[in-house]
């Protein structure tokens, strides 16, 4: 992450995506809002302008890549390339 970048995390629901942002020091996240789910381009396009908005680079998953739920274990990383790779290792690991 750059300096001053938040996390975003994104919970993919039937009807919405949940949308959270941590805070610039990446101790604590606070819920954002909501997107209605749609074609993902429109979803894409609506996330990244969230994230252009308030500054945000990452993502938050938990250890298969999916969602992240209270209690599991969790990747953060600023990179998806790199996010992508510790997901890998640790499938592979499993």
């Amino acid at each position: 992450l750059g300096r001053d970048q938040r996390l975003i995390g994104l919970d993919p629901g039937s009807k919405t995506i949940g949308v959270a942002l941590s805070d610039v020091r990446v101790s604590l996240a606070s819920p954002y809002g909501s997107i209605r789910r749609g074609k993902l381009r429109d979803n894409a396009t609506e996330i990244a302008a969230i994230a252009r908005k308030e500054g945000a680079g990452g993502i938050v998953t938990d250890w298969t890549g999916a969602p992240f739920t209270n209690g599991a274990c969790v990747i953060a990383a600023g990179d998806k390339r790199v996010h992508a790779e510790a997901v890998a290792l640790l499938k592979d690991a499993q």
